[in-house]
């Protein structure tokens, strides 16, 4: 899916959810590359106020300074979402939420879980890791990088259930035998196994190698089996 089409789909749900009714759930985008993400996300923020004909003024900003988010920035931050906007709503954006402390994310639980009629709230992260599941449930996750391919293989979800649990080696069988397999198979194996670790909130450490590893993949820089076996000597 190239870049253009999948802001377009983004926008269309967000869009409906807009027409649907308050109170709007926060989004947290997910991206390896956070710069673009940023910058993608504010792309779309945009299209958004151009389509309801929202005052630019009417987006809040807390920038990735690569610096760790601070409890007393992010409640003057959130203290602006207590002022109503004269439109029909605006947006508050915190760029790498995952550089917040475990104070600041206790300080906005309340924020992102009732954000006030009016108010959006976007967030972005290069993965979920490092964010507490308190956070989590609280948030609509959008996977940008994989957001094309989000269905599960049910045939990969149970190798990797019946590796997981009973240490059956089928899976070994599968990856490791002569016969060539597609590089898109070793794609869908582990975007499959990403979903099966964010069910199942087990070897939630893995996340972000399992992600680089689909990276890596798509851009041919490395050996598919080498990257499966590596993740299947860490379980």
């Amino acid at each position: 899916m190239n870049q253009q089409k999948m802001n377009n789909d983004i926008f269309q749900k967000l869009k409906q959810k807009i027409d649907t009714g308050w109170i709007f759930q926060p989004v947290l985008f997910l991206w390896e590359n956070k710069e673009l993400l940023n910058t993608q996300v504010k792309n779309i923020i945009f299209e958004l106020f151009e389509h309801y004909q929202i005052d630019k003024n009417n987006l809040f900003v807390f920038p990735d300074n690569n610096e760790k988010i601070k409890i007393h920035e992010l409640r003057n931050f959130i203290a602006q979402s207590y002022i109503k906007s004269n439109y029909q709503f605006q947006v508050f954006f915190i760029e790498n939420i995952s550089r917040a402390t475990w104070e600041s994310f206790n300080a906005s639980l309340k924020f992102l879980e009732e954000p006030w009629e009016g108010n959006i709230v976007f967030l972005t992260s290069h993965s979920e890791s490092g964010i507490p599941e308190t956070v989590l449930s609280r948030l609509q996750v959008i996977d940008t990088l994989h957001s094309s391919k989000k269905e599960k293989n049910e045939f990969f979800f149970l190798l990797i259930d019946e590796y997981i649990q009973k240490k059956n080696v089928n899976i070994m069988k599968y990856f490791f035998q002569d016969k060539k397999i597609e590089k898109q198979e070793y794609i869908d194996f582990l975007q499959t196994f990403l979903l099966y670790i964010k069910e199942n909130l087990v070897y939630t450490e893995l996340l972000d190698q399992v992600s680089q590893s689909i990276l890596l993949i798509e851009k041919n820089n490395v050996l598919p089996k080498y990257e499966i076996d590596k993740l299947l000597l860490k379980i």
